[in-house]
C-alpha cells in the first residue's frame, strides 16, 4: 500500500511538472510572440518614428543621438579651411538634421501622450538633455568657421541648398534688422563682438531678465529648505553642513580665503578695468562703462595683445601625439610607465587597455581603460570612472586600481588624422591626473582609495597638471603638425596660448569671487533679500560696476541652485592650492622627477586617509599660501598693450 501510494504521489509530481513545464514555455512563446508583434508594429514604410519606446529605450535613444551629432559636428570642424566644399561641410550637416529629426521627436513627444508616468518622465528628461546638447552645438565656433569659409568661397548651390547655408545665420525683420533669441548661442557672440554700446547693453538685460521672478522664488525656497534641513542636524546654516566634511570645513574659512584673494588681486583688476575704461573711450567716446561691455573689450584687448588662430593651433594635436605626449610627461614627472595590454576582452574595437607600471621597480600598480571616440549611445562627456579601488582586504589580499577614462574625440577618416582643440587638450590632460591619483593611491581602505576625497581638495591633482599644457617643453611633447609630425607647435604659439589663460585675469576673478561669495552668504544667513543682496555686492566685487538695472541674480548665478550649493568656491580653492604647489616644486623644472615621486608618494597615495591640509602642509614643508597664485595671475595677465 505505502509503494503504491508513493508512486501515486510521484505520478501526480512528474504530472504538475509537467504541466509546470508546459506553462512556462506557453507563456515564453506568448512574450516572445508580442515582441515580435510589436516589433513589426513598429516598421511602418517610410516612417522612422518610434511610437512606443520605454523609459530606458529613450534615455538609450537620446545617448544615441547626442553621440552621432557629436560625432558629425567634430568631423565637419576638423575640415581644413581651404579644403571646405558642399560634401564636407554643409552636406554632413544636413544629412544629420534628416537622421536625428524623427529620432529625437520620437523621443519628447511622449511627455505629452504617454501612459506610464515613468515614460513621460524620461521623456522631460531627454527633451531637457537634447536642447542643452543642441544649444552647445550652436555656440561651436570651429564648426562656424568651416561653414563661413564655405560660404565665402562662393561655391555654386541650387536655391535650396542655398538657402540651408542662409538659414546657420541669424533671420533678419523686414527692416533688414538680425533676430536674436535670448539663448547663449547668440547672447555670448553679440557681447563680444559687436561694437554698439547700446545693443550690447540691451541684449544682456534681455537676458538677464529672462524667467527673472520664478528663478529667483526657486532659488529662494531652496535656500530655505536647506537652512531648515541643515538645522535638524545640528547645523546653524546649510553652509556649515555642506563645508564640514571638506578641506575648508567652515564656512567663516571660505569667507576669510575669498576675501584673502579679492584683496590681493585687487590693484591687478584696477589696472585692467582702467585699460578697458579707455579702449572704450577711444572706440566710443565719453560713455559709461557697464557689465554689458565687459566681453567686449577683453575680447578687443586679446586681439591688441596677441594673434592666434585656435584653428592653426588644432593642426598641431593629432590625438594619439597628444596622447603619447602624456604618457611620456607621467612617465618623467612620477615615474609612471604606461604599458598597452594586447588581446584583452574589451567592450568595443576602439578601446585600449593599459597597465600602469613603477618605471624603476616594474611593479604593476594598475589599470585604465581609455575610451576615447564618439560613437553611438555613448556617454557624451569627459569623464574618469572608478572601476575598482585599490585596497588591502583584511585577509592581506591586494586590490588593484581599475579606471575608466571616457572621452568623446571624432575618429581618423582616411588619411587625415584625428584633431583636438587646445581645450580638449587641456581637458584631456586634467582627467589624466584624475587617473594618476586614483592608480597611485595606497590607502590600505576602500573608503579611503580611488577618488574618495574632499570635494575641495579632489581637484588639486588636476589643476596642478592643466600647467604643463601651457609649457614649451610640454606642449612641444604633445604636438606635431598632422601632416608632418616632425614639426612641433612654435614658441610663439606656446607663448600666445598662455598669455591667452591669464590675460585680464584680475577682473575674472572678481568675477568668481562675486558667485562665491554670493553663493556662501545666500547659504549661511537667514532671510536674505537676495536682490538687494547683489545690487550692494556686485559694485564693491566689480570695482564701482553696478547690477543691470531691471536684472535678476536667478537668471545668471545657477551654480548657487543646482550642484555647487554653499560649495562654488572649490574650484576657485583647488586651482589656487594648485598654483602654490606648481611655483614651489615645478615651476623651474618641469620634469623634477624627485618632487614627482614625493608627490606621488606623499599626497597621491594617501587618497583620503589623511586630512588634506596636513597632507599638503607635508609636501610643501608649511601650510599651503595663495601668493603663488596671485604672482602667476599678475605675471602672465601684465603688461597690459599700449594703447595707440
Amino acid at each position: 500500500m505505502a509503494k503504491g501510494a508513493n508512486a501515486k504521489r510521484i505520478l501526480a509530481f512528474t504530472g504538475a511538472a509537467a504541466f509546470m513545464a508546459v506553462a512556462v514555455n506557453l507563456l515564453i512563446y506568448v512574450v516572445n510572440a508580442h515582441k515580435e508583434k510589436r516589433r513589426k508594429k513598429r516598421g511602418l514604410p517610410g516612417s522612422n518614428v518610434r511610437v512606443n519606446l520605454s523609459a530606458s529605450e529613450i534615455k538609450q535613444l537620446t545617448d544615441c543621438i547626442i553621440a552621432k551629432s557629436n560625432e558629425i559636428h567634430d568631423v565637419v570642424a576638423s575640415v581644413h579651411l581651404e579644403k571646405v566644399s558642399y560634401i564636407n561641410a554643409v552636406a554632413p550637416l544636413v544629412d544629420l538634421e534628416e537622421y536625428q529629426y524623427p529620432l529625437v521627436q520620437s523621443c519628447i513627444f511622449q511627455k505629452m501622450v504617454a501612459t506610464s508616468d515613468d515614460v513621460r518622465k524620461a521623456s522631460a528628461d531627454a527633451e531637457r538633455r537634447l536642447d542643452s546638447h543642441f544649444l552647445m552645438c550652436r555656440k561651436r565656433e570651429d564648426v562656424y568657421r568651416v561653414i563661413k569659409a564655405f560660404e565665402n568661397r562662393g561655391e555654386w548651390l541650387g536655391p535650396e541648398a542655398k538657402r540651408y547655408v542662409q538659414c546657420l545665420s541669424l533671420d533678419k525683420t523686414e527692416e533688414g534688422k538680425l533676430k536674436v533669441f535670448l539663448r547663449s548661442c547668440h547672447v555670448s557672440p553679440i557681447l563680444e563682438y559687436c561694437k554698439i554700446g547700446s545693443t550690447r547693453k540691451s541684449v544682456a538685460v534681455a537676458y538677464w531678465q529672462r524667467r527673472g521672478r520664478e528663478n529667483l522664488d526657486i532659488l529662494e525656497n531652496l535656500v530655505r529648505l536647506r537652512h531648515k534641513f541643515a538645522r535638524v542636524l545640528g547645523y546653524s546654516n546649510y553652509a556649515d553642513y555642506a563645508i564640514v566634511p571638506r578641506m575648508a570645513k567652515s564656512s567663516s574659512k571660505v569667507f576669510e580665503f575669498l576675501e584673502e584673494v579679492s584683496d590681493n588681486v585687487s590693484d591687478l583688476a584696477t589696472t585692467e578695468l582702467n585699460f578697458l575704461k579707455e579702449l572704450k573711450l577711444k572706440e566710443e567716446g565719453d560713455t559709461f562703462f557697464g557689465m554689458e561691455d565687459l566681453l567686449y573689450y577683453i575680447r578687443r584687448a586679446e586681439e591688441l595683445h596677441f594673434n592666434l588662430d585656435m584653428a592653426e593651433v588644432r593642426q598641431y594635436f593629432p590625438v594619439n601625439l597628444v596622447l603619447s605626449g602624456i604618457f611620456k610627461i607621467l612617465q618623467d614627472i612620477f615615474g609612471l610607465k604606461f604599458k598597452e595590454v594586447k588581446d584583452i576582452e574589451i567592450w568595443h574595437e576602439t578601446v585600449n587597455l593599459y597597465a600602469v607600471l613603477d618605471l624603476s621597480s616594474k611593479e604593476l600598480l594598475g589599470y585604465v581603460y581609455l575610451d576615447m571616440f564618439s560613437r553611438q549611445g555613448k556617454f557624451a562627456h569627459t569623464c574618469v570612472l572608478s572601476l575598482q579601488n585599490g585596497c588591502s582586504s583584511s585577509k592581506g589580499i591586494q586590490q588593484l586600481p581599475v579606471t575608466l577614462l571616457i572621452s568623446h574625440f571624432p575618429k581618423q577618416i582616411d588619411e587625415c588624422p584625428a584633431l583636438l582643440r587646445f581645450s580638449d587638450v587641456i581637458s584631456l590632460f586634467h582627467e589624466f591626473s584624475h587617473v594618476v591619483h586614483h592608480i597611485c593611491n595606497r590607502a590600505t581602505f576602500s573608503r579611503f582609495s580611488g577618488l574618495h576625497v574632499e570635494g575641495d581638495f579632489v581637484e588639486i591633482p588636476s589643476h596642478l597638471l592643466e600647467n604643463w599644457c601651457y609649457e614649451n617643453i610640454s606642449l612641444k611633447l604633445m604636438s606635431g603638425f598632422h601632416k608632418d609630425i616632425t614639426k612641433s607647435i612654435t614658441n610663439e604659439m606656446c607663448k600666445s596660448l598662455k598669455k591667452k589663460r591669464d590675460l585680464f585675469s584680475g577682473l575674472k576673478l572678481r568675477q568668481e569671487i562675486l558667485t562665491c561669495l554670493f553663493d556662501q552668504i545666500i547659504h549661511s544667513s537667514d532671510n536674505i533679500d537676495i536682490v538687494e543682496l547683489l545690487r550692494h555686492l556686485h559694485p564693491k566685487i566689480m570695482l564701482g560696476i553696478p547690477l543691470l538695472d531691471g536684472t535678476n541674480p536667478a537668471s545668471f548665478l545657477s551654480r548657487s541652485a543646482i550642484c555647487y550649493d554653499a560649495t562654488c568656491y572649490s574650484q576657485l580653492w583647488s586651482e589656487v592650492f594648485a598654483a602654490d604647489i606648481f611655483v614651489t616644486k615645478f615651476q623651474d623644472d618641469l620634469l623634477n622627477q624627485h618632487a614627482g615621486l614625493q608627490f606621488r608618494n606623499k599626497v597621491l597615495a594617501a587618497g583620503g586617509s589623511k586630512e588634506p591640509l596636513d597632507i599638503l602642509s607635508d609636501y610643501l614643508g608649511r601650510k599651503p599660501s595663495i601668493q603663488s597664485f596671485i604672482q602667476i595671475k599678475a605675471r602672465n595677465s601684465l603688461p597690459v598693450p599700449e594703447l595707440k
